[in-house]
């Protein structure tokens, strides 16, 4: 998450063990996260790793982010599935927590996109042309700004799963592209 844009809060809406937090905290120095989870044993997992850096709580994350008021924030949405089938559908909970998340206006959002791992497999499913990654990212992002106001910025790839950035920007420049070793790295500028 490196060239992350600074802000001083970010909502994280699946806490887990606290592993993407981490990362979090790590990219954003001075950012308090506040997250949620709907297991209580995560949400313990999730503070005793965060160590004060950040604050899970059991709640549900569309009922928390519904009320949120913290200036200057970032969201971090990564579900465990997420597909471009998703977002198509308009019809599952994953796009209605997007939806509430970016009416809130943060700074970036990130997800995280399971999807990518199996991209070689159904990329017929997601109404692509081709199982590659810069076709899949492609439509994503023309859908996301349709959408959302939000565009694919940065994405990292490991294991086939992909951490995307988007920021509420259209970046100037078309896909940059760099591998290393079982990492790939896409970005815009």
């Amino acid at each position: 998450m490196e060239q992350v844009p600074q802000v001083d809060h970010i909502f994280e809406a699946f806490a887990g063990v606290g592993i993407v937090g981490q990362l979090l905290a790590a990219a954003c120095p001075r950012a308090q996260i506040w997250a949620v989870d709907l297991d209580e044993a995560c949400v313990q997992r999730y503070n005793e790793a965060l160590a004060g850096r950040g604050k899970a709580v059991v709640d549900d994350a569309t009922e928390y982010i519904a009320t949120w008021n913290k200036p200057n924030w970032a969201a971090s949405l990564d579900f465990n599935k997420f597909t471009l089938v998703d977002v198509t559908a308009r019809v599952c909970w994953r796009t209605a927590l997007i939806d509430e998340v970016v009416t809130h206006r943060p700074r970036w959002l990130h997800i995280g996109d399971s999807a990518c791992k199996y991209l070689h497999l159904n990329w017929k499913g997601y109404g692509i042309r081709d199982g590659h990654i810069l076709t899949y990212l492609n439509k994503l992002d023309a859908l996301a700004s349709e959408l959302w106001g939000f565009w694919i910025w940065r994405v990292g790839r490991h294991n086939g799963a992909a951490q995307m950035l988007l920021l509420p920007k259209r970046p100037r420049s078309e896909w940059q592209t760099r591998c290393d070793g079982n990492l790939e790295f896409y970005w815009k500028t």
